[in-house]
């Protein structure tokens, strides 16, 4: 008896597709830029919604406990400026080199990003008489703790700070089409909409003016030699607030 050849071919499975088209959609670089940037709102509004029904707590007390406690904020820098793209980055398995950690173009932009540095350096200098001034915290731990401190300040205020934008203005690329344009959309409105953002959290318009200027110049020396590490090692140089956690490492000794 002859068999219907219809049977031959087994039909696709509903079921077995929709996983891999909800899988298709953490691909796109709109959908995990968006996430990103909404998590970094969203987690800050969460925070203030919890403080606001907690009973006796008010968002001025809160905001001043917060600014006390300088161990506290530097897990909040770590979640909402970067933790989001990292771990996209490690879900993914993307290819490092596409956000510039590669071995091409690392002397160069190394050399670029360290001309940068002694630039702001020498700035501050001749506008404060010192060098590398920078905030003084307060945080009474420990050996180890205070090394642990010292280590994950320095990579959430330096090097993820730096890779968030870089991992930005890729995805900003990809969805333009202009990743291998140098002045492209994702590097403008990154830099310059990140670097104005600092207005919020330090009031200071000559200091948001100069750390978008510097994220423009680290961003477009990404662009510009393919590598991103110069660029990252560059900001971790300038930040004031990693060298506020690096004197941990004699302060009170």
């Amino acid at each position: 008896m002859a068999r219907d050849s219809k049977q031959d071919h087994a039909l696709p499975d509903a079921g077995a597709e929709q996983p891999k088209a909800a899988l298709a959609v953490l691909d796109r670089p709109g959908f995990q830029l968006g996430f990103a940037v909404l998590g970094a709102v969203a987690i800050p509004l969460l925070l203030a919604a919890l403080i606001v029904i907690l009973p006796g707590v008010d968002i001025p007390t809160a905001r001043t406990w917060f600014f006390e406690h300088d161990a506290v904020q530097v897990y909040f820098q770590f979640v909402v400026f970067g933790m989001l793209s990292m771990l996209f980055v490690i879900f993914r398995r993307d290819d490092l080199a596409q956000y510039g950690i590669r071995r091409e173009g690392l002397v160069s932009g190394s050399l670029l990003a360290l001309l940068l540095v002694v630039i702001h350096w020498t700035r501050i200098y001749l506008q404060y008489g010192e060098w590398l001034p920078h905030p003084s915290l307060e945080v009474s731990f420990s050996l180890p703790v205070k090394l642990f401190y010292v280590l994950f300040g320095t990579f959430s205020y330096g090097l993820l700070e730096l890779f968030f934008l870089v991992w930005m203005i890729v995805k900003v690329d990809q969805i333009t089409d202009s990743a291998k344009r140098v002045w492209s959309p994702g590097l403008l409105i990154i830099s310059v909409l990140f670097g104005l953002l600092h207005i919020l959290t330090t009031g200071d318009l000559s200091n948001t003016l100069t750390v978008t200027a510097i994220y423009l110049g680290l961003n477009l020396i990404f662009k510009y030699t393919g590598n991103s590490i110069g660029p990252m090692l560059g900001w971790t140089l300038i930040n004031a607030q990693v060298w506020a956690y690096l004197e941990l490492l004699w302060k009170g000794a």
